[in-house]
């Protein structure tokens, strides 16, 4: 029993971390299960004890509300008010969820987590490769993860396809074998932006203004926060035509619409880099990239366009690309790069 090696197992209460802590003690693991509480009363951990019980593994609560708030929560408001589309998940990824998962393995622990994504080494390097269940890949939000983080991570979901995961929690019996999928922002259930950051601030958004591509006026918004580029519906606006969100101005208060092709680009650039398969971009190598969770990668031309910017030129043009989001750059299924959209 000495001889184990130590691990901490991220966990929600959910099917997928759930399997990946009973795949986990399988290895040969001394597992320990953590849940960071982030918001709500803490039911998930609850949830998550439970099953901890059931596989034989000891298992913390961390209260990170406080965290969170400040580094997710404010993030996400703070971005929409400065015109941005963000992506909490990455923010969380990056400041909240695998820095206090790592703080509680120590020096030599193993972190776990329910991701469908896998590591693969290249050279000295390691990177997030795309999981096996392509439609459940995340490796999309996870490009910020550190060169030594990713040496001491594992993903047992990596191999398996969704369906796979729920059979191996049903014949381990493990309580969370039903549950439903996750939400894709934990806090903000019911997918209301508008209500969530109203509340968070504690006052209502102004309404602003749509106007058209050469500046006339088209009516009144709900406010720029509550849209995104690439919305063409739910905006509250009938002008005989379909049309999108191409763009909006924050200190203005307006959103741009117009015709589908407006917010087709071939051009996307992106900051704050971090590189991870290799330390710069190859040379004379045709990658992919991709600018939404969920959307699919597309051929690009990839190259350096500042000290910390990256600028990706799609073969076909790609469909509203959104400050605020990722662009992450692929070679096959690893991960090269990602960043964030400028």
């Amino acid at each position: 029993m000495a001889n184990k090696k130590r691990m901490i197992i991220g966990m929600s209460g959910g099917v997928d971390s759930s399997a990946a802590a009973y795949l986990s003690v399988k290895e040969g693991y001394d597992a320990t299960g953590v849940t960071h509480v982030v918001c709500g009363d803490g039911a998930a951990a609850n949830a998550a004890k439970e099953i901890c019980d059931v596989i034989g593994i000891s298992h913390v609560t961390l209260d990170l509300r406080d965290e969170f708030r400040r580094e997710v929560m404010e993030y996400f408001v703070s971005s929409y008010e400065a015109g941005l589309t963000p992506n909490p998940c990455v923010a969380c990824n990056r400041a909240i969820k695998f820095p206090y998962l790592f703080r509680e393995a120590g020096e030599d622990g193993v972190v776990a987590t329910g991701h469908y994504a896998r590591i693969e080494k290249y050279g000295s390097r390691y990177a997030v490769v795309r999981g096996r269940d392509r439609s459940k890949d995340q490796s999309y939000v996870l490009w910020t993860l550190t060169q030594e983080m990713l040496s001491r991570i594992s993903f047992p979901l990596g191999e398996y396809t969704k369906s796979e995961v729920r059979e191996i929690a049903a014949e381990s019996r493990l309580p969370s074998a039903a549950n439903k999928e996750s939400q894709d922002i934990c806090f903000i259930p019911d997918g209301n932006y508008r209500a969530f950051i109203e509340s968070f601030r504690g006052r209502p958004i102004e309404k602003g203004t749509f106007v058209s591509e050469d500046g006339k006026v088209l009516g009144a918004n709900e406010g720029h926060v509550c849209y995104t580029p690439g919305q063409g519906s739910g905006l509250g606006i009938a002008l005989g035509r379909k049309v999108f969100v191409l763009s909006k101005n924050a200190e203005e208060n307006t959103v741009t619409l117009g015709e589908r092709e407006g917010v087709m680009k071939r051009e996307v650039r992106a900051k704050n880099v971090s590189f991870m398969a290799a330390d710069d971009l190859p040379a004379a190598e045709r990658l992919t990239a991709q600018i939404r969770y969920g959307r699919g990668d597309a051929p690009a031309s990839v190259f350096r366009s500042g000290e910390d910017e990256i600028t990706a030129v799609f073969d076909e043009p790609v469909f509203a690309p959104a400050a605020g989001q990722s662009l992450v750059v692929y070679d096959g299924d690893a991960v090269v790069c990602g960043g964030i959209i400028v």
